[in-house]
Parts: structure tokens; sequence; C-alpha cells
């Protein structure tokens, strides 16, 4: 008889069988969407990001990935709704989530306070909200203004309920003197803040023929964009942000993380968590990569330090390469936390050698 693997988990105080869920994008955007998202294997669903009226996202080339140099630049923009479609369907969804015995995550997005207040006051009651103030996909959106992002925080923590469970995503903070205001607003309330994405994809960026998008009857060519030159931006934000944190509050390192030593560098600047990938099942294959005679160096690394080590297998598995990647699983096993993956193939050999798995965001064009 195979054992039972524990895979229960926790967000804060909201309670989860186990630690698999959406990525917040267009593909939960309308009732019928949910609804086939409910049918899913996951213990929560992630709705959003929500704005006040609908948009339906830019137009054009709005995503750029070069593999060789693993730069990534996205402009997609916040397709949904709009807040009152949520609010109007909610007891459907809320009755849905309840017989799918699913919990729910409302991601808003926070233009500013009062827009943000706007949502929360017209949002119905979900088991966590997500703030999301690290969009760099919409015009005008006040992203590197890290002041905006210490009031918005400040006033939501301090008015919400007591057992209300907060997520905030974050860009980078330029100013540090900021980033201190900021830990600290998340320390005052860390009651209510479970984690902080310190270091979301860089705004405003350019390449020449990389993005021509259309937003809000505007052109740009501008996008956030993310790669192996966030490590030392990561760095420096992880290391500051732990200075002023307790270690109930999360941080979680990416960006260039390809060996030993960019582990070590992480761990060193106070994560929680690393994520890497393997050469061969990466969406940058062409990069530096761990192989899994590396993983032995890592759990050495990791483990006395209480470091999580999640392993990335979020490309698309063809036919041909179905025993190779379940060889790679098998040989995974034991060496790493989880999982990071999309692939259903790779979701189905997880649960066969019982090994835990996030769903990428790749699963999301978001």
């Amino acid at each position: 008889m195979i054992a039972k693997y524990n895979t229960n988990t926790h967000l804060g105080s909201v309670a989860l069988e186990h630690p698999i869920m959406n990525a917040a994008g267009i593909r939960c955007r309308t009732i019928e969407e949910i609804k086939e998202l409910l049918k899913c294997p996951i213990s929560a669903i992630v709705i959003g990001s929500i704005t006040l009226h609908q948009l339906s996202g830019n137009s054009g080339d709005v995503l750029y990935l070069d593999k060789e140099k693993g730069i990534s630049i996205n402009s997609l923009g916040i397709p949904n709704r709009g807040i009152d479609y949520y609010r109007e369907n909610w007891p459907e969804i809320a009755q849905l989530a309840k017989e799918n015995e699913k919990k729910i995550i409302l991601s808003l997005y926070a233009q500013d306070v009062a827009y943000l207040w706007k949502l929360l006051n017209r949002a119905p009651k979900a088991d966590i909200t997500e703030i999301n103030v690290g969009c760099s996909n919409i015009l005008g959106s006040p992203l590197s203004a890290s002041q905006h992002i210490q009031l918005t925080m400040e006033s939501i923590l301090e008015n919400i309920k007591e057992d209300m469970l907060i997520g905030f995503k974050l860009p980078p903070i330029t100013d540090w003197k900021h980033i201190s205001q900021i830990a600290y607003t998340a320390f005052k309330y860390k009651k209510n803040v479970a984690y902080i994405n310190c270091c979301n994809t860089y705004p405003y960026t350019y390449l020449p023929k990389a993005i021509n998008a259309s937003c809000q009857g505007r052109k740009t060519n501008l996008g956030g964009m993310g790669g192996s030159f966030l490590k030392p931006i990561s760095l420096g934000q992880i290391q500051l942000f732990r200075q002023h944190l307790p270690s109930s509050v999360s941080l979680i390192g990416t960006g260039g993380i390809f060996t030993s030593e960019d582990v070590i560098d992480y761990i060193n600047a106070g994560a929680n968590a690393v994520y890497f990938g393997l050469k061969e099942f990466s969406m940058r294959a062409t990069a530096r990569n761990f192989t899994i005679s590396d993983l032995k160096k890592i759990e050495q690394i990791t483990k006395p330090r209480g470091v999580k080590r999640y392993l990335t297998l979020n490309t698309i598995i063809y036919d041909n390469e179905l025993k190779r990647i379940e060889q790679t699983i098998k040989k995974v096993k034991g060496k790493i936390d989880a999982i990071i993956c999309w692939d259903l193939a790779v979701v189905q050999l997880c649960r066969k050698y019982e090994i835990p798995f996030f769903i990428s965001t790749q699963a999301s064009v978001s």
C-alpha cells in the first residue's frame, strides 16, 4: 500500500488541502472560465487581477522572449470584466467554490489608494485578497512611486478587518528609504501580511522591435522585463527587506539563479525560498541552469538554513520527452521541496511520485 503524502498547507490563517492554484490571468475572467477552473485539482482559485471597469488588455505584439540572453518583456495589460461583473456573479461563484471545496483568492489592481478602496468597497468577500501594485502593463500606473506603495499598504492594513489576509505584489523599489518604510508597514501589520513578492518585473523597459502594443488607445513599445539581469536587483531588494521583516513574512528570491553560488547569494541576502530550473526543462533552456548532479550540493547549502528548494520544470513536454521527464522527476525526488510546473504530464508525474508541486505562472498569459 502506498502511504498518503500530506500536502496540507496554509496561506496565513487560511488552510489549504494542497499548495496548487492557478495564476491570475485571462483564463479566470468569466463565469464559464471559473467553472472550468473549479473542475481542476486545485485547492484555491485566483480570480483577477480586477479593475473597476472592464479592460480588454493590450493588443499587438505584447510579448518578447530571448531565450539565449534570458530576457523577457511583456505588455499584456489586465484583461478582466470589471468588479461589478464579479460582484453580481459572486453568489454563484461562492457556491461553486464551496461545492468543489475550493478557497477563493481575489486579486485587485491598485492604481492608487482611492481607486483601491473603491474596489475593496465593491469587492465580494474572498478567503484571501491580493493587492497588485506591481503591474507594468498599464500606461500611467505609478509603478515606480514607492511612496504610493507604502501609503497604499498603510491605508489598507490599518483599516481592514483583523482576520483579513493580504498578499502584496511589488515592483522593484529603487529608494532604500522607501524600502524601509514599506518593510516597517509590513512588520507593523505582520499578522495580516502573509508574503511579499519583492521583485516583480522591472517596469517600463524597451528593446528595439520587442514590443509594439496598443495600450488604452495609445501606442507603446514599453513593457515589464524579467530575466537573468534581475539577480543583483532582487538580491538588493531581499537584503533590504529582510533587515526589517520577521521570518513569518516570507520573501522569495527569483532571477538569475543558475549556479549553487547564486543560491548561496540569495540565502545570505535573506530569502526564505529560491526558484531555479534544470537545463533541459526550463523556460530558459539555453541559459546556464543546474544539472541533477548539482542538487546534492544545493541541498547541503539550503537544508541547514531551512531554505526551500523549488525546481522549475515549466516547459511544454512533448511526447518524445515523456520518458526523459519521468526519469528526471524520479531522480530529483527527495532532493527538492517542490516542483513548479504547468504541463499536465509533469503534474501527473508529480502526483504519481508524490512530489509537491505548484502551478507556474506560465499557465497564465498575465
